[in-house]
C-alpha cells in the first residue's frame, strides 16, 4: 500500500507520524521505500529518491510552519490581523530602548488576548487546521491549514469543544 493511501484511510485522525511508525504500519521491509513501497536503490537505505523524502518532510510541522508561513505572512485568515507587523513594531520599539513604548503594546496584546512574553513578542500566529484533526483533518499538508492570530485561534477552539460537547 502506497503511504498517501494509508494516510487517506487511516491516518486522517492524527497529526504527525514518524519515518519508523509509517514503515511499521505499512509493514515495510529492509531496501523497502517508506513512501511509495518500491525498491531502494543502492546506496540507499530507506526512501527511493528525492520525491518521496520530499512528500515524507512535507507533512512534518517544522515545513508546514515554514509553508504557511511563507504563504499567509502572519496574517490571520478570520479577522484580518497582520500579527508579523505587530511583533516588528514591539521588537522595533524593544531594540530602540523604548521600554514605555513597548510595554503600552504588550499590555494592550495581552488585553486583546494574545499570549506574550514580559519584554518581547516572538510570534502572535497560529497554524491552524481548517478541517479539525478530530473530524478527519490530520496528516495534511499546508493547504489544509489556515493563518489564525492567537485570539481567533483560541475563539475556533473553543466553539470546536462546545461543538463536540454538545454532540457527545
Amino acid at each position: 500500500m502506497h503511504a498517501q493511501e494509508w494516510i487517506a484511510r487511516f491516518g486522517r485522525r492524527q497529526r504527525i507520524i514518524g519515518a519508523a511508525q509509517l514503515r511499521r504500519v505499512l509493514g515495510r521491509q529492509s531496501k523497502e521505500c517508506t513512501w511509495c513501497g518500491a525498491a531502494v536503490p543502492p546506496r540507499r537505505s530507506r526512501w527511493c529518491g528525492q520525491p518521496c523524502v520530499d512528500a515524507f518532510l512535507s507533512l512534518q510541522p517544522a515545513a508546514i510552519f515554514q509553508a504557511v508561513s511563507k504563504r499567509d505572512r502572519g496574517v490571520c485568515s478570520l479577522c484580518g490581523c497582520d500579527t508579523e507587523r505587530i511583533r516588528r513594531i514591539v521588537n522595533a520599539l524593544r531594540r530602540r530602548r523604548e521600554f514605555g513604548g513597548a510595554r503600552i503594546y504588550l499590555i494592550a496584546l495581552k488585553k486583546e488576548g494574545f499570549r506574550t512574553g514580559l519584554f518581547s513578542v516572538r510570534r502572535l500566529w497560529e497554524a491552524d487546521h481548517i478541517v479539525p484533526v478530530c473530524e478527519g483533518g490530520g496528516l495534511c499538508r499546508a493547504d489544509g491549514y489556515r493563518t489564525l492570530c492567537q485570539p481567533c485561534h483560541k475563539r475556533v477552539t473553543a466553539d470546536l469543544a462546545r461543538r463536540r460537547r454538545k454532540a457527545a
